[in-house]
Parts: structure tokens; C-alpha cells; sequence
């Protein structure tokens, strides 16, 4: 598998997970193949502002995504929630660590562009997703990786995490599982800034 030797993550990111196409249409998202989303929005919520209803955004790469609703005058008033990555709070607070974690857990960070940002919190009205890149969730491992495995995360029903390698027996265990709980593992790539699945 391609393994990139990638510098840290500088500038606005999009933590994201993977939602399998199963989970995503029982949440209302009707697709065939796997669905970037929020890790933080990915079912039916209501605002903190307006208490107004909205659901998953799709993230996909080259493409702008607007948020449901958004209130440029409440501090967490709707938008869409993203990470500064390299700014002065980056290593001040825990979002360095908050980035470290998700990470290694669900391995997906889209690359951004704020649309119409919030004055004063990491959020914006819409984002322009330029790329969205994959590490390896397998502990110890951690790199970027340009092509890999995406596979059912063991302990949350319905995301899918990348993994650089799948051994004899992993693959035994993901066909014995993916029947257990009706989900697929996918094989990825790179193609053109987007990101490329096909059934395992």
C-alpha cells in the first residue's frame, strides 16, 4: 500500500468519519457507497440558537458544503465546526490532542476552505473541501496513507476506518463480520484529490 511521509496539519481541517452506506440511509442519507460526515453531526440534532432541526452533511472533495442553517450572532449557533490547525490556540488548548485522537481513531481529516467564518469560533456558514486525507488507525502506525483498506471500526456500528495492511486472518475476520452486521470492507485510493472505493 502507498504510504505518504506527510508534514503535520497546518491551516482550517474537518475532523470526519466514515458512515457506511447501511448506516447512512437508515439516518436519511440515500447512497450506495460510503458517506463522509461530521463526527459531531451525523443524525438528526437541533440548534443550541433557534432550536431548529438538521442533519448530516455529505463531505466530499472539490465540492462546497453549506451548512443546514447558521446564526453569524450566537457563539455556537449552527455552521459547521472546524479545527485551526497550527494557530496560536492550536497548542495552547487540547484541540491539538482532540485532533491526535481522532485521528487514531477514526482517521479521516478533510482539508478546507472557510465560507463566510464566525467572527470569533472556529465555524463558518459553509466550507470548500480542497482534499481529504486518510492515516492509518491501526495502533502504532499513524501514517498518511495514499491507498489503503477502510474497514468496519470495532467499536462504532457503522463507520468505516482506514488501515494500511489487512493479514490473511484479518480478512477471514472482516468476511465473518461484515456477514455478522451486513457491512463491507472497502479497498481506497487516490484519484485526482478524491478518494476512490471498490467492495472488498
Amino acid at each position: 500500500m502507498e504510504r505518504i511521509n506527510s508534514p503535520e496539519l497546518e491551516g482550517p481541517v474537518k475532523l470526519l468519519k466514515l458512515m457506511s452506506p447501511e448506516l447512512a440511509t437508515y439516518r436519511g442519507v440515500e447512497t450506495e457507497s460510503p458517506v463522509f460526515v461530521s463526527p459531531l453531526v451525523d443524525s438528526n440534532r437541533r440548534c443550541d440558537a433557534c432550536r431548529e432541526r438538521f442533519g448530516p452533511l455529505v463531505y466530499q472533495a472539490g465540492y462546497t458544503v453549506e451548512s443546514q442553517h447558521f446564526h453569524q450572532d450566537h457563539l455556537l449557533g449552527g455552521g459547521i465546526y472546524y479545527v485551526n490547525c497550527g494557530s496560536m490556540f492550536f497548542e495552547a488548548d487540547d484541540t491539538s490532542s482532540l485532533v491526535k485522537r481522532h485521528i487514531e481513531d477514526n482517521g479521516w481529516v478533510g482539508v478546507i476552505d472557510p465560507i463566510n467564518p464566525h467572527r470569533g469560533f472556529p465555524r463558518a456558514q459553509a466550507v470548500h473541501v480542497k482534499l481529504i486525507r486518510a492515516f492509518c488507525t491501526i495502533i502504532g502506525h499513524g501514517e498518511e496513507l495514499g491507498e489503503g483498506f477502510a474497514v468496519p471500526a470495532m467499536s462504532d456500528w457503522g463507520f468505516i476506518v482506514p488501515v494500511c495492511e489487512l493479514t490473511d486472518t484479518q480478512v477471514d475476520f472482516l468476511k465473518r463480520f461484515a456477514e455478522a452486521r451486513q457491512e463491507s470492507g472497502y479497498q481506497f485510493t487516490y484519484r485526482e484529490h478524491s478518494i476512490l472505493f471498490s467492495q472488498i
